[in-house]
């Protein structure tokens, strides 16, 4: 049985139309769409706002007196924009065609909860569970994460007319229902949608890391990419969060080069092994977008979005190298760097303790007399 969540009245340019309906139907995970109208020919035109390819066209069953369409949902995020509007042509009369209607994707486990909604000056955040004051709060600290992903990628920032979404649960439960992906936040950056996980860290935090880092995903133009090595991307992301993460990244590199734990550049690749490594493997991606610099990252960027080449056909003509190269570069001057830390530190500790001896010999001298 459909569950009707949606019936919109739309201005249309033909007689003997009625009102769309559109219903959702949990069984098939699917949508589908219904229009009164004149026998002949009908197209339902769903339109992405955020997807490369923005728009898709189903053609419609007659069922009765209405036409219908299906349109599977399974993959598609909670709260994702769909935008809709019905063609066709009658067996007799002129081409008949409906307005765009926005509408927001329906999902069976989002139906037993009351979702609310705060809108930021450029983004949209739903949120589950948490009063308005602290929606109010996210919104602020999405709006300040757009303006900023889009001052780190400069003009190779995705471009859409469409807002990005917020979507933030409290529970760990909640977020494994509405998410495959672990971690605290997930982006699909085709839909401009962010699912995050509030309940992991104090909400002053999660506004300052989790919050911008996802943004990040939604507009880096080569987040959905599988030719960009996760390190490039992840990197990003982190660079995207701020001073505090900076600070944080560099203290646990230098431990993790003190301790010889680094990961190894060949590695850097793919997304961590272990639960263990997380922490180090995103500050080591985030050092090595550091080291590569915004100026070669943005060509990088470009070079990708120009014609689609391939990430290690771009990388060799900005770097001038191979990515291998250039992964052991780094590693040798991360590594040169803390073997003089390393080496300061020893130099410090000898000092400190030579200074002590001092102490205690004058001391002694003081007891004898």
């Amino acid at each position: 049985m459909l569950c009707v969540l949606l019936a919109l009245a739309l201005p249309v340019q033909a007689e003997g139309l009625t009102f769309p309906e559109v219903a959702y139907a949990p069984e098939r995970d699917e949508l589908v769409f219904r229009l009164a109208g004149p026998d002949g020919a009908a197209t339902l035109i769903i339109e992405t706002p955020w997807g490369r390819q923005t728009q898709t066209e189903i053609g419609a069953q007659r069922d009765g007196a209405t036409w219908m369409a299906r349109f599977d949902v399974s993959e598609v995020p909670v709260m994702a924009e769909l935008r809709y509007a019905w063609s066709g042509i009658p067996r007799q009369g002129a081409p008949w065609s409906t307005a765009w209607v926005s509408y927001d994707r329906p999902d069976p486990a989002s139906d037993f909860r009351e979702w609310q909604h705060v809108a930021g000056e450029l983004c949209d955040v739903y949120g589950a569970q948490l009063s308005a004051a602290t929606l109010t709060q996210i919104a602020a600290a999405g709006d300040a994460a757009v303006l900023n992903a889009q001052k780190i990628l400069g003009d190779t920032a995705r471009y859409v007319e469409a807002r990005p979404r917020i979507v933030v649960v409290v529970t760990e439960w909640d977020y494994a229902m509405l998410a495959t992906e672990g971690g605290y936040g997930v982006a699909k950056p085709s839909w401009g949608v962010t699912l995050q996980w509030l309940g992991h860290a104090e909400v002053d935090e999660f506004v300052t890391r989790t919050v911008p880092h996802e943004i990040m995903h939604l507009y880096d133009p080569t987040a959905e990419r599988h030719d960009v090595p996760a390190w490039f991307t992840e990197g990003l992301a982190v660079l995207a969060e701020g001073k505090q993460a900076r600070t944080e990244s560099r203290q646990l590199l230098r431990q993790a080069a003190q301790d010889g734990t680094l990961i190894s550049a060949c590695w850097m690749s793919e997304y961590p092994r272990t639960d263990a490594e997380t922490a180090l493997w995103y500050a080591q991606a985030f050092d090595m977008v550091e080291a590569l610099g915004l100026e070669q990252m943005r060509a990088l960027q470009a070079g990708m979005a120009d014609d689609g080449t391939q990430f290690l056909e771009v990388w060799r003509r900005v770097t001038g190298e191979s990515a291998e190269s250039w992964s052991t570069i780094y590693a040798q001057s991360f590594l040169g760097s803390s073997w003089r830390i390393w080496v300061r530190n020893i130099l410090i500790g000898i000092f400190v303790v030579c200074v002590a001896l001092l102490i205690y010999r004058e001391w002694l001298i003081r007891r004898e007399r």
